[in-house]
Order: structure tokens, then C-alpha cells, then sequence
């Protein structure tokens, strides 16, 4: 199940619980890179759409980070079209915790079947979000992604530091609100599937099904 909500609601429930976490995305290819410029939204300022887009799978995508801080919240946003501009009212990975630094990797996203019609050969962006709960702002990549149901990663390209781990976010105020905790391993493969096994309020955003 998903609902929709107008682009402006979703940015002014997502602003208030990130605030600066530094990190890089490594994996789809960003877009650019500009540390003066990571806060603004969306894209972290880099608004011209890359002409080299990573082919991506409709099933079984992965998300490679290069994260700096030594915790952070975390939220995956997409939108459909070849220059979606602002308009990332789509949430791909709902807004979980992570901890250490370092390499890490979320895999198994899905969008094939989830009911917004994407098509072999349609274009999107993706955007990742960072931040730490309790204050305003965030940090904002882009990758430029075409859909591929011929390509997938190679093994052990994206993968996590030792270190790293995730757990259910505690914050309020956003409409992917958690109210408990649960470490997941860490090491590969420390945190799969489009959305976190906890009970979550979605309202407001387009939000992924719930295991």
C-alpha cells in the first residue's frame, strides 16, 4: 500500500530530523559532488541531470554509501523522468538509523510491482538523504539511474565496514516515525528490503509496502 501527499508536505516533515551527517554515494554514480553546497535541496545543488545514468535493476538494487559520520538517519527518496527537478515525493527506503563509518550498502530494493509503473528502460533519480534527529536541515546526493532488467552488481562491490550497523530510527515528526529499536548485524548485508520491520506511520509520503 502507498498514499501520496504533495511534494511541499513531504519536505517539511523530512527537514526537521536531519541535520548535517557527511557522506559520499558511491553507488548508483552521484550526480556531483560539492561539499559547500551538500544542504541544499534537492541534490545537495547539483542540478544539471548527469548524461552517463547507471543502469539500474527493477528488483534487487542496491545503494552503496561512503558514510563519514559516526551515526546518522537515513532516508531514500526517487523520482520517475528523465528531469524530475524537485519533485521527490516517492520514498524508496524509509527513514532508518545507521551507525559507524565507512563503506555501507543497502541492498534488495525494489520497485518492480509496487504499483508506480516503472517500465525496462525509464529514467529516475535517486536521492539520499542524511542527517541526525533533533535538528533542522540535512545532506542531499543524487544518482541518475536508468531501469535495467538485464544488470546487476558485481559480488562484493557493495558492501559494509565492520562497524556498521542499523536500528529503527527514533524520531518524530516525520511521517516515518518510529517508536522502537532493533540492531540489525553488522558486516555484508547489514540491512535489505525497501522498508524496516517496524511499525511505521505513513502519512503523507508515497511510502513502499510493508513486510
Amino acid at each position: 500500500m502507498y498514499t501520496t501527499t504533495p511534494l511541499s508536505a513531504l519536505v517539511a516533515f523530512s527537514l526537521p530530523l536531519l541535520s548535517t551527517a557527511h557522506f559520499l554515494l558511491s553507488y548508483p554514480a552521484s550526480r556531483g559532488f560539492n561539499e559547500d553546497t551538500l544542504s541544499q535541496f534537492p541534490c545537495g545543488g547539483q542540478d544539471i541531470v548527469s548524461s552517463n545514468r547507471t543502469l539500474w535493476p527493477l528488483s534487487g538494487g542496491s545503494i552503496s554509501l561512503d558514510m563519514e559520520d559516526a551515526s546518522a538517519n537515513i532516508e531514500v527518496l526517487i523520482a520517475f523522468g528523465n528531469n524530475v527537478g524537485s519533485a521527490f515525493s516517492t520514498v524508496l527506503r524509509q527513514t532508518f538509523a545507521e551507525t559507524g563509518t565507512g563503506s555501507f550498502c543497502m541492498e534488495n530494493l525494489v520497485v518492480d510491482g509496487m504499483g508506480w509503473n516503472v517500465t525496462e528502460g525509464m529514467n529516475a533519480t535517486i536521492q539520499v538523504v542524511t542527517g541526525e534527529a533533533g535538528t533542522s536541515g540535512g545532506l542531499y546526493n543524487c544518482a541518475d539511474i536508468t531501469f535495467s532488467k538485464d544488470v546487476s552488481m558485481s559480488v562484493g562491490s557493495c558492501s559494509n565496514a565492520t562497524d556498521v550497523k542499523t536500528t529503527a530510527a527514533t524520531v518524530t515528526g516525520n511521517p516515518n516515525t518510529t517508536s522502537t529499536s532493533t540492531e540489525s548485524s553488522s558486516g555484508a548485508a547489514a540491512f535489505e528490503g525497501n522498508c524496516i520491520p517496524v511499525g511505521l506511520v505513513a502519512a503523507g509520503v508515497v511510502v513502499a509496502s510493508i513486510w
